[in-house]
């Protein structure tokens, strides 16, 4: 089976991407740059093509002879127009040539930024698209329009379709985030540090994330489906508090009570969210006490790393 995985080079993309090699999968990716996938290069059965789902005589070409896509190219533009020429449109572009090309399915790994700010604990798929609420309006406003596309190929094309809704990734290695590094820079400096009282987010491992993908794909179940992935709970104070442990830190830390919280914006609400309807459609379980641990491996890295700088 060969897979196409646009944006593959990039964080979350070259984890799909080695974890489809492990498997014996042929895989051709589609991105910018050859990125994380540097040390891949060479491998019998991955393909690199360099280019922008923009460019779309450039994702008809990579469409040939792919049976399922996993679309996870994103840009992020800060302007409208960008982002619906950017985004928007190399979605639609892959779309238009996974459908010509009669790709058997078709995986998007989305944000829970769709969601714009929770309205209920825990937060189902079932949740309102409150992108105006959103901390971040556009982002959302673009992702959550890919949803209502997928689900109109699906419609008009009869081409499958499942999306993948997580809330913060993170590898084995690192965990990406402005905001980490810089309560990390925060707690090597021995700078006080506040932290609301009750706002937590449920973080998602790589592995679980992969292995998401994996049962997913070309499963009838999981047609027409959007699924929230979660790995475990965690309280922004007791991640901070983390930080600051393994950091060795003099750092006082701060606890504020969350209707007083005046921080940045993604240390607020209670992104509590369910991966039921996964577990019971799909099969999918998290190993939290696993989890857990290859998190805190990957902020030991994460400090030691800023610690250099």
């Amino acid at each position: 089976m060969k897979f196409l995985v646009t944006g593959g080079a990039g964080f979350v993309g070259s984890y799909l991407v080695e974890s489809l090699l492990d498997r014996g999968s042929e895989v051709r990716v589609l991105d910018r740059v050859i990125g994380e996938l540097e040390t891949l290069k060479g491998h019998p059965k991955l393909e690199i093509v360099t280019g922008d789902s923009q460019d779309r005589e450039m994702v008809n070409s990579a469409m040939k002879g792919v049976d399922v896509v996993y679309h996870l190219a994103w840009s992020f533009p800060s302007r409208p127009a960008d982002a619906f020429k950017i985004d928007v449109g190399g979605y639609i572009n892959v779309l238009e040539a996974a459908s010509a090309s009669h790709v058997k399915h078709f995986l998007f790994l989305s944000s829970s930024v769709v969601y714009g700010e929770p309205a209920c604990r825990p937060i189902d798929e079932s949740h309102p698209h409150l992108t105006e609420k959103s901390r971040d309006p556009l982002h959302a406003l673009t992702k959550a329009t890919v949803h209502k596309l997928s689900s109109l190929y699906y419609t008009l094309y009869k081409l499958p379709y499942t999306i993948f809704i997580f809330w913060w990734g993170y590898g084995n290695k690192h965990i990406p985030g402005r905001t980490l590094r810089e309560l990390i820079d925060s707690a090597l400096k021995g700078e006080a540090i506040k932290a609301p009282e009750k706002a937590s987010g449920s973080v998602a491992y790589l592995g679980d994330i992969a292995k998401a993908f994996e049962i997913a794909t070309l499963n009838e179940k999981a047609y027409g489906q959007e699924f929230n992935l979660s790995s475990f709970q965690i309280k922004w104070r007791d991640l901070i508090e983390l930080i600051v442990k393994l950091a060795d830190s003099p750092s006082k830390v701060e606890i504020v009570p969350d209707e007083r919280w005046d921080g940045h914006g993604f240390l607020t609400g209670l992104w509590e969210i369910s991966t039921k309807k996964a577990e019971e459609i799909l099969g999918y379980r998290s190993n939290p006490e696993k989890a857990r641990e290859v998190f805190t491996q990957a902020l030991k890295l994460d400090i030691a790393v800023r610690k250099k700088l």
